[in-house]
């Protein structure tokens, strides 16, 4: 059972479990380490980056099941929203020293801020400290008050120094344009989008505004990153249409970075873009962490982030007053996240968003578009509002059943509650009768060889499979509950 349940929530289908590892993609090999490690319940679990690799679902069931952990967890992560879920303590690695804090993200941030300040003033204490005494003992080393001159120098001697706090680099982002669009920038009528003529998103009707921020979000495979290179014209959508506002300057953020030429120097992939004075575009580098010779390194030898910093570069420079971003948090660290974070909330024109960084979309997102295998909805607000919504929804279902369930009980047994008991017993069983057979016509389908050349019809048959399983369950409970009335009530 808690094989099931962590297949399940790492994202993976009942298929999969007859798949070979040497058929998993880079990202899915990832989550079958993962799945092996939790199932191993080793008494000490050290995981590093677990969030890369998993859609916004299955992080939040691995949230989930870590905090019920009774083991230790040690985790290096970039996902702050994974942090203050997650962690009770935060380690900082800072300047070649360890700082350690009690509490998640959001409490760190405010005793980190703390620190520095306290840091801040001890330094400058001893500064002003030290100064005072060097000058009594400047001034009265040769005089009659030499021998408090000395006495001054041993308690110079003896002072514990106080180190200068030292800042995080950081990324220098600022984000404008030329020339604003007019108010009605996109609007896709009837859109479908996918590949190899198989639609992964249909009926799409957007209308999006000047400086709106949209978020689009949903499980790995259902197009979001297709979605985007439809809107940036590299693909075509392969039903219906799309079109952008008068004045629309785009500019496109690939997850991939495969725009990137791997010969060019750093120096020539963004000459490429604007060609300004050797001199500018070098003190335009170093905005980017890019200092002295490291400007001339070629794209090929960078590693993930320094790419990622080269891709912003790039993206400044175009100047776009709409951005098409795939991930862009991806590769970088907190300090450079919070960089972006900054920069994409002042920038004034309009954003489509595709991330997993929940932390991110909370800061900047106005509306949100959910993509999922059955379909799509919109949604104005922030990702936690939505979430909230839908726990909402859920209870309120819930509270229903519950409240009916009560209604019913409520009845007089001696007089009408037989009957009504019967009937819903009755019902039960029926509605059970039709979910054990969607069951085993969902495991035939399953067992057909011709379904899994559509990765798309496994997978929703999978989680079809999911959500009758649990609807049987709901279903298997209530009849234990009813017959346990019945038999309270003498029936």
């Amino acid at each position: 059972m808690k094989m099931i349940q962590v297949i399940y929530g790492l994202g993976f289908t009942d298929e999969d479990l007859d798949r070979s590892v040497k058929e998993f993609s880079g990202g899915e090999a990832v989550r079958a380490e993962l799945a092996r490690i939790l199932l191993a319940e080793p008494d000490l679990l050290l995981l590093d980056e677990p969030t890369n690799h998993l859609d916004m679902q299955a992080t939040e069931w691995l949230e989930g099941y870590l905090r019920g952990l009774k083991q230790a967890v040690v985790l290096v992560s970039h996902d702050r929203y994974f942090l203050d879920s997650v962690c009770t303590r935060i380690w900082e690695l800072d300047n070649h020293q360890l700082f350690q804090y009690k509490g998640n993200f959001t409490r760190y941030v405010e005793l980190r801020q703390a620190r520095l300040a306290r840091q801040e003033v001890e330094y400058q204490t001893f500064v002003e400290e030290t100064q005072r005494l060097q000058a009594y003992i400047d001034r009265y080393r040769a005089g009659n008050r030499a021998r408090q001159a000395q006495s001054r120098e041993k308690r110079l001697a003896k002072l514990k120094a106080v180190s200068k706090p030292q800042s995080t680099s950081a990324v220098n982002l600022k984000l404008s344009f030329d020339s604003n669009t007019v108010k009605q920038v996109l609007l896709t009528e009837g859109m479908a989008v996918g590949y190899d003529g198989r639609p992964l998103v249909t009926g799409l009707n957007l209308s999006i505004l000047r400086g709106q921020r949209w978020g689009i979000i949903g499980p790995n495979g259902v197009g979001k990153s297709t979605l985007l290179k439809v809107l940036a014209e590299e693909e075509s959508p392969l039903d219906g249409s799309f079109s952008w506002g008068d004045g629309v300057s785009i500019g496109y953020f690939r997850q991939g970075l495969d725009d990137l030429r791997e010969d060019n120097t750093i120096l020539d992939e963004v000459l490429e873009v604007r060609n300004l004075p050797v001199g500018e575009m070098r003190s335009f580098l170093a905005q980017f962490l890019f200092r002295g010779d490291q400007v001339f390194s070629t794209i090929g030898s960078l590693s993930g982030g320094e790419r990622c910093r080269v891709a912003l570069a790039k993206l400044i420079l175009e100047r776009p007053n709409v951005l098409l971003l795939d991930e862009p948090t991806n590769h970088l660290d907190v300090v450079s996240r919070e960089a972006l974070e900054s920069a994409l909330a002042e920038f004034p024109g309009t954003l489509l968003l595709v991330t997993h960084d929940r932390y991110l979309l909370d800061k900047l997102a106005t509306h949100l578009l959910v993509l999922e295998p059955g379909g799509h909805e919109t949604f104005e607000g922030t990702y936690t509002a939505y979430r909230e919504q839908k726990r909402q929804e859920r209870e309120a279902a819930a509270a229903g059943c519950e409240t009916a369930a009560r209604t019913r009980g409520k009845k007089d047994p001696v007089k009408d509650g037989s009957k009504e008991l019967k009937k819903e017993l009755a019902q039960l069983e029926e509605a059970i009768t039709l979910a054990e057979r969607e069951l085993e016509q969902l495991a035939e389908e399953m067992a057909d060889p011709d379904i899994y050349v559509n990765g798309e019809a496994i997978r929703a048959a999978a989680l079809k499979h999911r959500e009758v399983s649990e609807n049987l369950e709901e279903l298997y409970h209530r009849w234990e509950e009813l017959l346990l009335e019945l038999e309270r009530a003498g029936i």
